[in-house]
């Protein structure tokens, strides 16, 4: 039985808000609890089964059976009135009366004002104007003449129904005249592209950040020979620095077998380490690491496919409700690599014949003369800890960091761990 802790745990997991010690935690209950690989296992069909349901619109109805259904249910409460004096009544309406009343005079205040002012400055220019006559004289040099005479009408201009004086044209006199020059259209200004969001070029605003998300990629084992897994699998592993696969299988020890036996088809050896192997023998149950950095995305993904094998099926047609799920390395598995086998994910040094004994050399001469040597991985415990070896203890393991040399280009470390399941 799980516990609410527990249970917590594997959902987070399937949504991804998992933190680095929480992973950690994660990956030890999936180590020890059946129930806690079924339900995970269980989580991952229904979100794959929901993204793959088509969406339907909500039917036009629906909005009214609703409403109906909660008119129906719903009663309104009767409003309690209390008591109001007849005092407590008239407050409010006095208020809003004195309000009115002193914007109303305010209004008219401002309005009375201003048309008092404007009365006065037109008194003052009509007062200013000549009186001695009613028609009026133009100067000797103006070449406009007054034919009619001015009468008390244009003083009277605000007047309502008064008309606009209209005067006399003006004489033409004909006169050599310069046409003026012809305009000349300035082009447009080149737009400046420092300045297209209206901001100087030494702007401080920052650029904008795009984070994208990567959920594992979740492959059923009757779909690793298919072309279009296949093709996923290369892509995934291409776009990741260091991957890591699960192998979710019934019977582990078979899945390594298969594992290793698959690893041929791509010309690759794996090497096992000394504590692995007395278990695979013993058939235990086991969770198994496999690394190699020495394939490309292609051979990857051929490898995964190689699994899938008619014979295998056939002697062992539980591993067909197996799954592997390709997702890209975390802290936690960069941290598991330097413990296990004492190397960093992704980083490989120069291999140099000085680095290794005479008798490795001995024993590895006969061996290496018909594989690449740069073409290996190797095969550890990954859990029970208890039985874990430590790099330096294992002859395989520095057998393996001996022989890591300058990585080929393409080259994609990959880190495939094997879990049990029920």
């Amino acid at each position: 039985m799980l516990t609410n802790n527990e249970l917590e745990l594997i959902t987070s997991y399937v949504d991804g808000e998992l933190s680095a010690s929480q992973q950690r935690d994660f990956e030890s209950l999936m180590a020890r609890s059946v129930t806690a690989n079924e339900l995970y296992n269980a989580l991952l069909a229904d979100r794959h089964a929901l993204s793959l349901l088509p969406p339907r619109p909500a039917p036009h109805a629906l909005t009214q059976s609703i409403l109906n259904c909660l008119s129906k249910q719903s009663t309104p409460k009767a409003i309690v009135r209390q008591p109001v004096s007849m005092v407590k009544r008239w407050i409010p309406i006095g208020l809003a009366a004195s309000f009115l009343i002193a914007v109303s005079s305010a209004t008219y205040w401002y309005v009375a004002s201003g048309d008092l002012n404007s009365r006065m400055a037109r008194n003052r220019q009509v007062q200013q104007l000549p009186h001695d006559d009613k028609n009026l004289v133009p100067s000797t040099s103006s070449p406009i003449t007054t034919k009619e005479p001015v009468t008390d009408d244009w003083l009277a201009i605000d007047r309502p129904g008064a008309k606009p004086i209209v005067g006399p044209e003006p004489e033409v006199i004909a006169t050599d005249v310069k046409p003026a020059n012809p305009m000349v259209i300035q082009p447009e200004p080149k737009p400046n592209p420092e300045r297209i969001l209206t901001a100087p070029a030494t702007s401080d605003v920052k650029a904008f950040d795009r984070v994208e998300l990567q959920l594992p990629l979740l492959i059923p084992f009757t779909d690793l020979n298919l072309a279009d897994t296949t093709k996923l699998i290369s892509e995934r592993v291409g776009f990741q620095a260091v991957t890591r696969i699960d192998f979710f299988a019934s019977d582990t020890v078979s899945a390594a077998d298969q594992l290793i036996e698959a690893a041929k088809k791509v010309n690759l050896t794996i090497r096992i380490d000394t504590v692995a192997n007395e278990r695979l023998k013993r058939k235990m149950t086991t969770a198994w690491c496999v690394y190699s950095e020495a394939l490309t995305p292609d051979e990857i993904a051929k490898w995964m496919a190689a699994l899938r094998d008619a014979k295998f099926e056939t002697q062992y047609p539980a591993m067909l409700k197996s799954k592997l799920h390709v997702l890209n390395a975390g802290a936690s598995d960069f941290k598991d690599a330097q413990s296990l086998i004492g190397v960093d994910l992704g980083k490989r040094k120069a291999a140099s014949a000085g680095q290794l004994s005479d008798q490795t050399i001995s024993q590895l001469t006969e061996a290496l003369q018909k594989t690449d040597p740069s073409r290996q991985g190797i095969m550890f415990t990954y859990l029970p800890q208890a039985v874990r070896v430590h790099p330096l203890l294992s002859r395989e393991i520095r057998q393996f960091n001996e022989l890591r040399g300058q990585p080929k280009v393409g080259t994609s470390p990959v880190m495939i761990v094997i879990r049990p399941i029920q």
